[in-house]
C-alpha cells in the first residue's frame, strides 16, 4: 500500500540530494573495501574486520537507496499558498499537545514541505508527511486534531495560532 508524500519544489530537490549522497556513500563504501581488501595481510577478506565492517555498511546503504528510490513514486509535488485561517507549508503555528495522561505542552512548529524534519530558525521544522504534520496541514487556527503515535497513543493537537512572518 502505497501513501502520497507531499513535498514542495525544495524538499523534492532535498530527497534527490539525499539520494544523491548515498550514491557517494556507497561508492566510498566500494573503495574502503578495496583499501581494505588490498592492505590486508592473508588472502585479504577473510577475518578482516575492515572489509567486513565496509559489506555491512555497503548493505545498509543498498537498502536505503532501494528504499528512497522506492518512494519517488509515492511523491506528489504541491505549491505552497497562503491561507488567513488554515495550516500550510511554511507556517509557524503554535500549537497545544495534549498526551494521554492529561499532561499537555505548548511548541512551536513550522510545517515543511520536505521530507525530513529538522530545526529552523530556533524553531522546530515538522515535516508535512510527520504524524503531526499531516494532521495539522490545511485545518483551521483553532480547531482541535488529534493523531495516533506508533504506540498506539492518541496525542490532541489544538491549533493555537498561526504566527505571520
Amino acid at each position: 500500500m502505497s501513501k502520497n508524500i507531499y513535498l514542495d519544489e525544495s524538499g523534492y530537490q532535498e530527497f534527490l540530494d539525499y539520494i544523491d549522497k548515498l550514491i557517494n556513500d556507497l561508492k566510498e563504501c566500494g573503495k574502503e573495501m578495496g583499501e581494505s581488501y588490498r592492505d590486508y595481510v592473508g588472502d585479504g577478506w577473510h577475518d578482516n574486520p575492515a572489509y567486513e565492517a565496509a559489506q555491512v555498511r555497503e548493505r545498509r546503504v543498498s537498502s536505503q537507496i532501494q528504499h528512497f528510490n522506492n518512494l519517488l513514486s509515492d511523491i506528489e509535488i504541491i505549491k505552497p499558498t497562503k491561507f488567513k485561517d488554515k495550516v500550510n507549508i511554511n507556517d509557524v503555528v503554535e500549537i497545544k499537545l495534549t498526551f494521554k495522561d492529561g499532561s499537555s505542552d505548548i511548541e512551536k512548529y513550522k510545517l515543511l514541505g520536505s521530507y525530513f524534519s529538522k530545526e529552523e530558525d530556533n524553531i522546530t521544522g515538522i515535516s508535512i508527511n510527520s504524524l503531526l504534520g499531516s494532521a495539522i496541514y490545511k485545518k483551521k487556527i483553532g480547531s482541535t486534531v488529534s493523531y495516533e503515535l506508533d504506540n498506539g497513543n492518541i496525542v490532541n493537537a489544538e491549533i493555537l495560532n498561526k504566527i505571520e512572518d
